[in-house]
């Protein structure tokens, strides 16, 4: 814990030596690397998105073909 809080301490007095060109560098950067994140979990999730499209596609073709099924016996 005490550690923690020294190491906090180092970061905050890093934080104010930067100069603002320094932080805004700094401040991009996170940005840039955010906005790779986020295209990955979107990427993720569009894969994942898709095949859940496909597959209630087939199962409502699947109940559709049971159902067509069903009138032609009567």
């Amino acid at each position: 814990m005490v550690r923690d809080t020294m190491q906090e301490q180092k970061k905050q007095t890093k934080n104010r030596q930067m100069t603002l060109d320094q932080k805004l560098d700094r401040i991009i950067t996170l940005l840039e690397s955010l906005g790779l994140r986020i295209a990955r979990i979107e990427k993720i999730l569009g894969i994942k998105n898709e095949q859940r499209e496909s597959e209630k596609q087939e199962n409502q073709t699947q109940e559709e073909e049971t159902q067509e099924k069903e009138v032609s016996k009567f």
